[in-house]
């Protein structure tokens, strides 16, 4: 548990960072937090009734039904927060910042009840709480980074949604496709981690060129004359 909160106190102030022109309330980054840990919880039961009910639990289709169904909820609650609050959305950045704090909120029920019921066995140990925390904050910022340019009616809003929902969703159902086929063997085979890493790596560098291009739109309508970039501490020791 104590793992667990660092690593998500630390990824929810880096994402914070992110958001320099026009800085969101800490009270909305914690609303966003909330909604993403509930839509889990729901999601847990709706995701079992789903596949106990409409389709065989098997390896591909467990990552069908968590792809399709988490990456849904992820960009409607980004969108419910546009439009419930649009005084604290009106930012391009602003969908990647909120959607990366509703994964983190999943990310979190997710591990503690994994956490729960490992007790006492090795998948107790702490060294995956990074990557799940990692994963779901990345595929949350990624899917919600399109409604930014939406809320803003960015011209081009449309190919941004498409590439950003298809690029999370095969994303999500090919590693999850991968994880569930281990378990399922009881291992994993060595092309089946290379494939885990290549995903993570293509993953994060999607996530950074959305905060680059984000930050880059924002600071343009926002602050032209900023100084400030993101791409400076912790990811460099050089100022300008």
């Amino acid at each position: 548990y104590a793992t667990l909160a660092a690593c998500s106190i630390l990824a929810g102030l880096l994402v914070y960072r992110y958001d320099l022109y026009d800085r969101e309330p800490w009270y909305m980054a914690l609303i966003a937090v909330g909604l993403g840990a509930i839509a889990m919880l729901a999601l847990s039961e709706i995701e079992t009734w789903t596949l106990i009910n409409l389709i065989t639990a098997t390896p591909r289709n467990i990552a069908i039904v968590a792809a399709t169904h988490e990456e849904l909820a992820r960009l409607l609650i980004v969108l419910g927060i546009a439009i419930a609050a649009p005084r604290h959305f009106n930012d391009p950045m602003d969908g990647l910042v909120y959607g990366s704090f509703v994964g983190l909120g999943m990310a979190i029920t997710e591990s503690v009840f994994i956490i729960q019921e490992s007790v006492g066995t090795l998948n107790a140990l702490p060294p995956s709480e990074p990557v799940r925390i990692l994963g779901h904050l990345v595929l949350g910022g990624i899917t919600g980074y399109a409604i930014g340019p939406l809320r803003i009616k960015h011209s081009d809003w449309r190919p941004r949604l498409v590439g950003c929902v298809g690029f999370t969703l095969a994303w999500h159902f090919t590693w999850d496709w991968i994880a569930f086929t281990a378990i399922a063997r009881g291992s994993m085979t060595w092309p089946e981690t290379i494939a885990g890493v290549a995903l993570m790596l293509a993953g994060l560098l999607f996530y950074g060129s959305l905060v680059a291009r984000g930050s880059r739109d924002s600071r343009d309508a926002l602050a032209p004359d900023s100084t400030r970039r993101v791409w400076g501490w912790p990811f460099t020791m050089l100022r300008r």
